[in-house]
């Protein structure tokens, strides 16, 4: 296989990671194992791209990308091959946000964005996908709606005439936003738009983010026939195709859920199987929040216990 030959079908590789396809992984191994010889740059450095974006999808291994990618970008920082060194820089401060790293991501991206310029043909895809994790940093860094709504909407005119999923993952985060602080309405008007986008491409991996995100609208407006109906239909595909990152997401949704019904066995349940995952991945901001809802759990139950004494 020629080296232009390679990296076609380490790019058609990325996709399908993006998509947490089934066999995405195994295909890649197999690429990494049979192709270790090449040490072109450019092979390199997708080949590395694709096998971090794996471990942040499949694994959740973000302290291991961190560091990988930092290995990369110190090497090859002054690469003449600039995309993958901009899709190294968007992954990395993914992982930072993750981590809880937030000033570290934010500079990142930020210096990403300095290193791109309008007259590249990728300019767009990748000022908006640095918005888009510019955003997912604010979110998880409870910094409030205002930046993240500004990112995002710069986002979305970029891609005006986009009708991909890449346009739907952004509606999908301004849903994020919008429900993040507390504006139910417009959350579930950008998930609904999302989730026809993500199934008119049979996108499962983000057919399954979004329905959660529905299920948490319909949560928060105390519909919890509608909410538990979208949370395990995002569970069922998240059991399928879904990162570890997302399965937690899928757990902690549902306990909600069951907690508000005062199924407070299923909900601590549920939480628990989050609380291992997230160990496991080292999600330190989000396992707090899994263990104050155990804790409330737990004197529920007790509460329960002493009324029927």
């Amino acid at each position: 296989m020629t080296n232009k030959q390679l990296l076609k079908h380490l790019l058609e590789n990325r996709e399908l990671l993006h998509r947490n396809h089934e066999h995405a992984y195994e295909h890649l191994q197999m690429l990494r194992k049979d192709y270790a010889h090449i040490k072109e740059e450019e092979v390199v450095l997708n080949m590395e791209l694709n096998h971090n974006i794996a471990e942040m999808q499949f694994n959740s291994e973000y302290e291991k990308v961190i560091q990988n990618t930092l290995q990369v970008l110190q090497k090859y920082e002054n690469s003449v091959y600039k995309a993958p060194i901009i899709r190294h820089y968007i992954l990395l401060g993914r992982c930072y946000a993750n981590t809880g790293e937030f000033e570290k991501a934010e500079a990142i991206l930020l210096r990403a964005s300095e290193k791109i310029s309008p007259d590249e043909p990728e300019f767009i895809g990748w000022k908006a996908d640095i918005f888009h994790v510019l955003t997912m940093n604010e979110q998880i860094a409870e910094r409030g709606p205002d930046k993240s709504i500004q990112y995002l909407t710069e986002a979305i005119a970029l891609l005006k005439d986009d009708t991909s999923p890449r346009k739907a993952n952004y509606l999908m985060g301004l849903g994020n936003v919008y429900i993040n602080a507390d504006m139910i309405d417009l959350a579930l008007e950008n998930y609904q738009a999302a989730a026809n986008t993500f199934e008119q491409y049979f996108d499962l991996s983000n057919m399954g983010n979004v329905y959660s995100n529905i299920g948490t609208c319909y949560l928060k407006m105390d519909n919890y026939e509608q909410a538990e109906m979208y949370l395990e239909k995002s569970l069922d595909l998240r059991m399928k195709v879904g990162s570890p990152e997302h399965l937690s997401i899928s757990y902690y949704n549902l306990a909600l859920v069951c907690k508000a019904e005062r199924k407070l066995d299923r909900a601590e349940e549920l939480l628990l199987k989050c609380k291992d995952i997230l160990i496991h991945t080292d999600s330190k901001p989000f396992l707090q929040d899994t263990e104050d809802q155990l804790n409330e759990v737990a004197l529920l139950k007790s509460k329960q216990m002493a009324l029927a004494i």
